[in-house]
């Protein structure tokens, strides 16, 4: 009997051991887009959503943003990158959606064509 009591105490210490190495926490917070070299809002800044994730782990920092449709007149169009600091953006999640653009056949667009809209991306983060 105390053989496994032992055994369970030191198996509940050792998960607490292990969950406590994966710690992540999450934080929501406003975003904007702006162009790189004015301080003035993108044209797409409508696309990306208004608020992101900001992920902190170990003392590291990540940003998760989401971009969502962009509507002009009777246009309707995603933005298809991100790239920060002049590194592309790490693609979460994307939209199954294919039109003129990125169609791997007909798509117009010489750099979308055959790929997806991305919805959700991953960069890391100096606060």
């Amino acid at each position: 009997m105390y053989v496994f009591f032992i055994t369970f105490i030191l198996l509940i210490v050792n998960l607490n051991f292990i969950q406590a190495e994966k710690i992540e926490k999450e934080y929501n917070v406003r975003v904007e887009l702006y162009k790189k070299y004015e301080d003035t809002k993108s044209m797409g800044a409508k696309a990306l959503s208004k608020y992101a994730t900001l992920i902190e782990n170990n003392g590291k920092y990540r940003l998760r943003v989401k971009f969502v449709h962009l509507e002009v007149n009777n246009f309707v169009g995603y933005l298809g990158e991100l790239e920060v600091e002049e590194k592309a953006a790490k693609v979460i999640s994307e939209y199954d959606i294919t039109d003129e653009y990125n169609d791997k056949v007909k798509g117009t667009d010489k750099k979308l064509k055959g790929k997806l809209y991305p919805k959700e991306l991953e960069f890391d983060f100096d606060p």
